[in-house]
């Protein structure tokens, strides 16, 4: 359990180094959110982190198209209750050029 704990110190740690070195004042911050477990686990603390910083960083996600169906619904969900705590959510799709949609 001490390595976790030291893990999110860490995390938390570089997070204030970046916002310092970054302020969003002056710079875009975003997450690139793919449904997998690192990008799950970066947007939960990147997003709880700019809530103490009163900042809200982008949210981008890749629609590949080919996602497993129940991997699909639980992205949508996330980016639903996202968008629904006024962040911004942009999301990729491919086509011909590429486009994007709001969801």
């Amino acid at each position: 359990m001490m390595e976790l704990k030291e893990g999110l110190c860490y995390i938390e740690r570089r997070l204030n180094e970046l916002y310092n070195k970054f302020p969003p004042n002056e710079w875009v911050w975003a997450v690139c959110y793919s449904g997998g477990k690192d990008s799950t686990a970066l947007l939960l603390l990147l997003t709880e982190f700019s809530k103490r910083k009163g900042f809200k960083p982008f949210i981008i996600h890749e629609d590949t198209t080919v996602e497993i169906p129940i991997v699909e619904t639980v992205v949508r969900k996330v980016l639903r209750f996202f968008i629904d705590e006024g962040f911004q959510v942009e999301v990729l799709r491919p086509s011909k050029g590429l486009s994007l949609i709001h969801i």
